[in-house]
């Protein structure tokens, strides 16, 4: 099976019960066997949206189990 790309949209969705796609998101990441594919792009950005936050505990915590996760490829950022 091909990895499914997660955006910053995704996770910023999952971690924030205010958002709009706050249910599917959580449904999908909990439904969801296939590996995820995101970039640390993609978290910096994540990280950059919770920075003024009450969520910046909540996004610390999370991108340190995104990294530990083995059924998420994180592709380093690079300038190429």
């Amino acid at each position: 099976m091909k990895p499914i790309f997660a955006d910053t949209s995704f996770y910023a969705a999952c971690l924030s019960p205010r958002d709009a796609h706050h249910a599917k998101a959580v449904s999908l990441s909990g439904n969801s066997r296939a590996t995820i594919l995101t970039t640390e792009f993609v978290v910096v950005e994540l990280v950059n949206s919770f920075s003024r936050s009450a969520g910046r505990a909540t996004v610390t915590s999370f991108v340190s189990s995104l990294r530990s996760d083995r059924d998420t490829i994180l592709v380093a950022a690079s300038s190429e």
